[in-house]
């Protein structure tokens, strides 16, 4: 599976859990797949916008306006987890879909995006 579309072109890592679990793959996985070994890390909790590494410099909307997706327009619900530009100062708040579209426009065969210029 890690040698065919799309995962080919995904940065992907593949991880034991478990080292007694280990076995050798045949075929062995693609180079640009590194094998890794042991439990993930916890994570932190995930902040309002998924992409943001600014968010405490953000001004924070008003409680009553409703957040709109720059893209479609459409209102953004805090269960989806909009993307916002990790750029200080870009306004773009886009759900996840909107954006993986835009980015996919270059690209109409593929599923996923693996980067894109930011629309805002």
């Amino acid at each position: 599976m890690l040698r065919v579309p799309p995962w080919t072109r995904l940065p992907l890592t593949l991880r034991w859990l478990r080292a007694d679990f280990r076995c050798e793959l045949c075929p062995p996985p693609p180079p640009h797949v590194p094998l890794s070994f042991g439990p993930l890390a916890p994570r932190s909790s995930a902040s309002k916008c998924h992409a943001s590494t600014f968010a405490d410099t953000e001004p924070q909307l008003d409680q009553d306006a409703k957040a709109c997706c720059s893209l479609c327009a459409g209102a953004l619900q805090d269960e989806e987890g909009p993307l916002c530009c990790p750029h200080p100062g870009c306004p773009l708040r886009a759900h996840m879909i909107c954006l993986a579209e835009e980015f996919l426009q270059e690209e109409p065969g593929q599923l996923l995006p693996l980067e894109g210029q930011c629309p805002g």
